[in-house]
């Protein structure tokens, strides 16, 4: 049993098989040995990465293939460190060390969890707390590793380094992902930080950038794109070789719709086993739920083009042949299997459950986050509205790509494994005075129809569906509608090949949300791209997308 336990805990980590003896899970109640247990798997992870021989890198290099264009990175959300610059006497003897991220997010937040809470949630502006500052991390560092053994860009970049890459030609940009996007700039000047960088990129190496984003770094760079384009028309073609987007949620994530409504965020992938642990065990369900609606970039991911898109009670695109007789369509993105107990509630489709999420999270946080993001779909996405309005920025279906007829877009991410896609709801009954009005309903267990514990799957990369990963790449942007300027959009599946059973992090055949990032062939074919070695060619997915 402890070795099982291990194996779960280890899974921030690369090892399959560690004794570690007395180590008992029962222990883990307490803070203090759980940080102390921690300490100790941290010395064995870092004992145990040893160099891969036949990693991607090393192969294309011993090809003679070197480095040409130069590479920017830009991470997903949770996945770059935030440091602490300023805030509560508490968090004093933490300056600029990380409060996510690293063994100091763990000792706060073991030891100190009010504290910690305090520093990482944003004020109802979508702002810095009055007296708080937290600011992401800077350089390789912040988003290579999340946790010691964890790795998001750990691995491409070293693969990258193998083909030449240094810092003068290799950049990391990292950002606060709890943010708003349009605060992005309001408070950091991020955007103008990235466009400075890469401009002098530029310079230095007498080349276009290649933009590599992962996750809802994607939906970031498409507001990049935007932002850039409408104070300095042209930059664009002019600057930007390729972006190679790497999972990109482009119509959102239907998980996000259940974080918003009920703060339930099992199962998140880019969490990893210890945050998951923490967030469940040690934040009550008030405190969690009131966080992680604090962080509103998540509403960049609410689910894009409601009903046309994500289908209506009588069918939706992604429909799955079922394994009985019974047909369950993912139409019903929310579901009550009980409607009398859940005071009349019917089934929703996208639309009614977008109403609903607005209702449920009230009149002033639903004007920001309609303020700051559309989510319906335009047949006229040229107008000047669409051009100068930011909250259709990170909308593909309500704009259009830039006047960048020269630039190349690449969508790479994973298929083939279990992806949330409809839930089961139910009436919540109140604890210690404090009510969330609904949530998920876990007693649902429906395996004829791939729903367990109140969550109906479908196609995806385990973290983000098949439909938001997809039809803008093999469709959408195929139209003049969403691609007047006649950008090339190259689209490549990977489809999902489970590693050794004792494999924590997938093996390098993964095609997870996360464990992408260490996929070989796609280390490969990311790598390519900058080198100009070689162009992937475009790879239609074979799956009725056709909204």
């Amino acid at each position: 049993e402890d070795t099982y336990l291990w194996r779960q805990f280890a899974k921030l980590g690369e090892l399959s098989q560690v004794e570690i003896p007395g180590f008992d899970m029962e222990n883990l109640k307490n803070s203090n040995v759980l940080y102390t247990h921690y300490k100790t798997i941290s010395t064995f992870i870092d004992r145990a990465r040893m160099e891969d021989p036949v990693r991607p890198g090393l192969l294309l290099s011993n090809r003679g293939i070197k480095g040409k264009f130069p590479v920017v990175m830009v991470p997903g959300v949770v996945s770059s460190g935030l440091e602490f610059w300023n805030g509560e006497p508490c968090a004093k003897k933490y300056f600029r060390q990380r409060m996510w991220g690293t063994l100091t997010m763990m000792e706060t937040l073991l030891l100190n969890s009010t504290c910690w809470i305090n520093h990482m949630k944003l004020s109802d502006s979508g702002l810095d707390p009055p007296g708080i500052k937290m600011r992401s991390a800077s350089g390789f560092e912040s988003a290579d590793y999340l946790f010691p053994g964890y790795w998001v860009w750990g691995k491409f970049i070293e693969n990258i380094a193998d083909v030449g890459y240094l810092p003068k030609n290799l950049l990391m940009a990292p950002y606060d992902w709890r943010l708003p996007l349009r605060h992005l700039e309001v408070r950091d000047s991020y955007f103008l930080w990235l466009k400075t960088n890469i401009e002098l990129q530029i310079k230095m190496n007498q080349q276009k950038s290649v933009i590599v984003s992962h996750s809802m770094g994607s939906n970031v760079i498409l507001y990049f794109l935007h932002w850039v384009e409408l104070i300095q028309p042209g930059w664009v073609d002019l600057n930007i070789e390729s972006l190679v987007s790497i999972g990109g949620p482009w119509l959102g994530c239907p998980k996000v719709l259940t974080t918003f409504l009920s703060g339930e965020v099992k199962d998140t992938a880019q969490f990893g086993f210890l945050a998951n642990y923490m967030m469940d065990n040690i934040i009550n369900w008030k405190d969690r739920l009131d966080l992680l609606r604090s962080w509103t970039s998540l509403g960049s991911m609410l689910p894009k083009g409601g009903n046309k898109i994500w289908g209506t009670k009588d069918g939706a695109p992604d429909d799955r042949v079922l394994k009985s007789d019974s047909r369950r369509t993912f139409g019903h993105q929310i579901s009550f299997t009980n409607v009398s107990a859940n005071d009349g509630q019917s089934n929703k489709t996208m639309e009614e459950a977008i109403e609903w999420l607005w209702k449920v999270l009230g009149e002033e946080r639903s004007a920001q986050l309609k303020d700051w993001y559309s989510l319906g779909v335009s047949t006229s996405p040229t107008s000047k509205k669409h051009a100068t309005e930011d909250k259709y920025w990170t909308n593909p279906l309500e704009s259009v790509l830039p006047n960048a007829p020269n630039m190349k877009i690449y969508c790479l991410y994973g298929i083939g494994r279990q992806t949330e896609r409809a839930s089961f709801y139910t009436k919540r009954e109140a604890e210690d005075g404090w009510q969330v009005p609904y949530s998920l309903d876990t007693g649902v267990l429906l395996p004829e129809q791939d729903c367990a514990f109140g969550i109906q799957d479908g196609e995806g990369d385990g973290t983000v569906s098949l439909l938001s990963l997809g039809y803008m790449c093999v469709e959408g942007w195929k139209k003049k509608t969403y691609n007047p300027h006649n950008v090339k959009v190259i689209t490549k599946e990977y489809f999902h090949q489970q590693g050794r059973p004792l494999s924590l992090r997938g093996g390098p055949g993964s095609a997870d949300h996360v464990d992408i990032m260490g996929n070989h062939q796609l280390i490969e074919d990311v790598i390519t791209i900058p080198v100009s070695y070689t162009h992937l060619r475009a790879h239609e997915t074979g799956r009725n997308l056709v909204c």
